[in-house]
Order: structure tokens, then sequence, then C-alpha cells
């Protein structure tokens, strides 16, 4: 199985920041399917603005764009789970340890994937390596631990492979992208215009602090 996360949103605190952090993961056991979602999109006619930059991403596309990524990724043979954090709702002593705060919404999202879809052979987690703050040795680290907590199954570490790329050069990561902003634009701006195009294909759903949605 091939795991791909990516972010929405930020962990500061203040006024300017996001109210939700969010992150996504897109499972598949098939990622050319994935990359031909977003080389499809690029082969199409675009505007000369989208063939300039290095990569597509969520945040300088417009809807249309958007709806036909995420509308190829959906038909794909693909599962999505994700994690989101209501900041308001975060302890004082944490809001100043985001590595913290990351890590374990990220462990708590691989823990329930691994205990949903009992997993017990190789896996291939790939998270895209500008996200902000990570440390990516504790990272991995925590990621291992969540993974040997899986109650349903025995796994073996061996099994478990962590790489953190340049999203430019993965098109799997560029496709999460996609999928976490769409779930960030229901809770964020409460528009569940993107969300509804993939929400079939969302199984696993964790809300912080309000418990499991799916």
């Amino acid at each position: 199985m091939y795991i791909y996360l990516d972010e929405s949103g930020d962990l500061g605190f203040s006024s300017k920041a996001s109210k939700y952090f969010v992150i996504a993961a897109l499972l598949t056991k098939d990622s050319l399917r994935v990359e031909k979602c977003i080389t499809k999109v690029r082969k199409e006619r675009l505007p000369n603005k989208y063939k300039i930059i290095p990569e597509l991403k969520y945040r300088n596309s417009d809807n249309i764009i958007r709806r036909r990524i995420l509308q190829c990724i959906a038909k794909t043979d693909t599962n999505i789970a994700c994690a989101v954090l209501r900041k308001r709702q975060v302890h004082e002593n944490l809001r100043n340890k985001p590595n913290i705060l990351y890590n374990y919404l990220c462990g708590s999202l691989i823990g329930n994937i691994f205990r949903k879809y009992h997993i017990n052979s190789k896996v291939n987690i790939t998270v895209d390596r500008s996200l902000t703050g990570i440390n990516r040795e504790a990272f991995d680290e925590y990621i291992g631990y969540r993974a040997l907590m899986n109650k349903t199954e025995v796994f073996d570490l061996d099994y478990l492979e962590i790489n953190h790329v340049d999203s430019v050069q993965n098109k799997c990561i560029q496709a999460v992208d996609f999928v976490v902003g769409a779930i960030a634009r229901n809770y964020e701006h409460e528009d569940s215009s993107l969300y509804e195009i993939i929400n079939g294909n969302v199984e696993i759903a964790l809300d912080f602090f309000k418990g499991r949605i799916k």
C-alpha cells in the first residue's frame, strides 16, 4: 500500500491563523492511476499562467482545475483518510508545541489506517518534505511507534518505508494537496462544494476533539 500525506492550515494561534488544521492521507495500491490525474489535467488546455509554474497546487488553481483533478481522483481505486484539528479547543500548554501536535495528528491517522485495513505487509508512506516545522527523525520514529501499536495485526517495522519528498517531483503528493485543500475548505469556509466530489472516497475522518466521524 502507498500512503501520501499532506496538510492544510497552520499550527499558529494568532488572530491571523487558520481556525482548523487538516491532515489528509491518500491511500492507493496503484500510484500510477493517481499520477495520471495530474498528468491529464496538465495536458489539457490551460491558461498561460498555469503553464509556467512547476506544479499545480490547490492554492494557485481555479475551481475548474480543482474540480477536474478531484473528479479524476474520485474515480480511481483510492481511499482517503483525514484528521481535522479544531484549534480553538487546543489546550494552552500545547499551543507552543507544534511538532507534538503535528506528530500526534499524523500518528492518530496512521494508527487508524493500520487498524481499519489490517496492514501487515509492505507500506510506503510519502510526506511532502516542505511541511513546516517537522523534525523528520522524531516524526518517522513516532509513525513507526503508532504502526507497531496496531492492535489487529502483527506488524514488522521492516515493512515500513517513510519518504520525505519534493512535491514538484511527486504527482501523488500534488494530488493529495488538492484533496486536503478541499477538506479544509469544507471546514474553514463552510463550503462543501469540492469536498462532495471526494466524499465517497473518504473512509476515515477524525475530528479533534469531537471524535471519529467515519
